[in-house]
Order: C-alpha cells, then structure tokens, then sequence
C-alpha cells in the first residue's frame, strides 16, 4: 500500500526506499492527480542541489518539495536575483546585536520549525497571500559555538500570483539562514569574526569547534561561506578616517603593497570599458559583492 504525507510531502511503499521511486508510487501520484489535484504542487526540494562535506551530507536527499510549477530555489536568473535583492533589501542585520543574541549560552534553545515569517506577498499589489509552507528539509543543521542541532526542519512559501518565493531568514531568533541546509548561531558568526581579525583561519576555527563540542562541522568552504553569507547581510558602521583627507578618502593603501601582489600577467587581466575614467561607484561595489555572497546561499560555489 502506497502512502502520502501531505504535511511533509513524501510518498512512502513497503518496496522501496523512503526517497526512491517505483510503479506504485507512480500509480498511486496519477491516481491522486486525478482524483485530487490540488494536493500536486511541483518543486523540486533543495536537498538533490546542495553539497555539504562527506560528514554532513544526506546521501538519500533527492525527494522533492513541491512550490506551484517551480522549482526552489529558481534556476531562472531573474528570479534568483529577485530573491536575493529581498534578503539584501528587507533582511538585513543591525550594526550591533542584542547583548541576548551575540553571547552563547547553553540555555538557549533555538526552533526546530523554521518558516518564512511573510505572509502576504510582498511585491504584488493588495494583499496577495502566500502558499502554506512547503517543507525544503528535514536533515538542517544549526551550528553553534557548544554543539550542532540536528533535524531541523526548513520551510519556502511562494507567491500563485507572480511567482515570488520566500525563505527563512530572520536573525531575531538568533540564527542565520545560510543555504537552507546550513544555519549558523549568531553567536557563532561573531566567533568567527573576532578569530579572523587576531588573524586566525577559519579552518583552525573549525578544528578548535570539533575538539570542543566532539561533533564534526561541515567543510571549512561551508561554514566561511556561511559567515561570508551572515556578513554581507549585516550593516557596518566604517570609522576609518584618514588624517590627510578626511573619513572618504579616494584611495587606500594596503600596509605593504607586496602583500596584495601575486604572479599574474597583464595579458590576463580583462580591459575596462573605453569609457571609464578610473573612478568606482563604491556603493554599487560592495552592493554587487553583496548579492554574490547572499546568492552563494542558493547556487554552490564550486
């Protein structure tokens, strides 16, 4: 007997694996597709897309969550700069954390449920309300200072109207969504921070955390896009002032210039455009720098 649980969206058969297909289940979807059409929805869940390391992969991650006719996250350009222009716009963390939130503590105990808070769409006029939660994964990991959460279930929403769709991503809650599969605590993104700046890798970060808690972290890769991925998303306040030229200088010089030199030929490097003059928009530098890491949450960086 062939079963569907539509609140986790997964097909079940005494003669196959949880996330393998076979005859029946095909019968038993064409079935329900002509009986009850409205329990279909069609995306494909993160799972199958995202590599993590040996130790923290789902080798069975390739079920499907199912969004309207779309899959998640988007494979359109467009849509996925949509998405990431939101976060960047509308999801952004303050300067300075509540003292509640920046320090670790065993006592805190973070959700295991974890959905878009929006529930109207936010680009469409009216007010357009969002699909139910469709489940992404159930394998999601919080990584902390003290230990990993394990099992944590992550959720998407969608627009029927426009096609907008909508992720976990609020920091009130102490967390910050990396890539739907990988959560950091904020506490563990101003670790990682404060190691960097006494020039500390974040490998020997990882390796400190694993001697620590026991537990293995995913890939070094992971967890520095992670907290690429936290720091793009946070507001800074700069207080760099140079004594010559004030708080915006047009040009800052690295202590020694041979830190910052590599072997490269001129012949490699791209022309600039013919009609540009030597001057860089800074804003629309670190925006666009920005956007890459965020959309590093959607899309492998390998």
């Amino acid at each position: 007997m062939v079963t569907y649980d539509t609140k986790k969206n997964s097909w079940h058969c005494p003669c196959a694996r949880t996330k393998r297909s076979c005859p029946h289940k095909y019968v038993a979807k064409w079935h329900l597709f002509q009986t009850h059409r409205e329990l279909f929805r069609k995306v494909r869940s993160t799972e199958e897309g995202k590599h993590l390391s040996t130790a923290t992969e789902d080798k069975d991650s390739n079920d499907e969550a199912e969004l309207g006719s779309q899959l998640y996250p988007p494979k359109d350009i467009q849509k996925l700069k949509d998405i990431t222009m939101y976060i960047y716009k509308y999801k952004k963390l303050p300067a300075v954390l509540p003292e509640h939130l920046r320090l670790p503590s065993m006592e805190k105990e973070y959700p295991r449920h974890l959905i878009p808070e929006e529930l109207m769409c936010q680009h469409c006029p009216g007010n357009v309300p969002l699909s139910d939660p469709v489940l992404i994964t159930q394998k999601a990991k919080i990584l902390t200072n003290l230990c990993i959460v394990q099992d944590v279930s992550t959720y998407c929403k969608s627009c029927h109207q426009c096609g907008a769709q909508y992720r976990y991503q609020e920091w009130k809650d102490g967390l910050h969504n990396f890539n739907d599969h990988v959560l950091l605590s904020l506490p563990l993104c101003l670790t990682i921070r404060n190691m960097l700046q006494v020039h500390t890798a974040v490998s020997r970060v990882i390796e400190y955390l694993e001697l620590t808690t026991g537990q293995r972290f995913p890939s070094a890769d992971t967890v520095l896009q992670g907290y690429l991925h936290f720091e793009a998303l946070t507001e800074h306040d700069y207080q760099y002032s140079c004594m010559t030229c004030g708080d915006h200088p047009p040009v800052v010089i690295m202590d020694l210039h041979k830190k910052g030199a590599f072997h490269l030929s001129v012949s490699d490097l791209p022309q600039p455009p013919v009609d540009f003059n030597g001057e860089v928009d800074v804003e629309h530098f670190w925006e666009a720098l920005s956007m890459e890491k965020i959309g590093r949450g959607f899309v492998s960086s390998k």
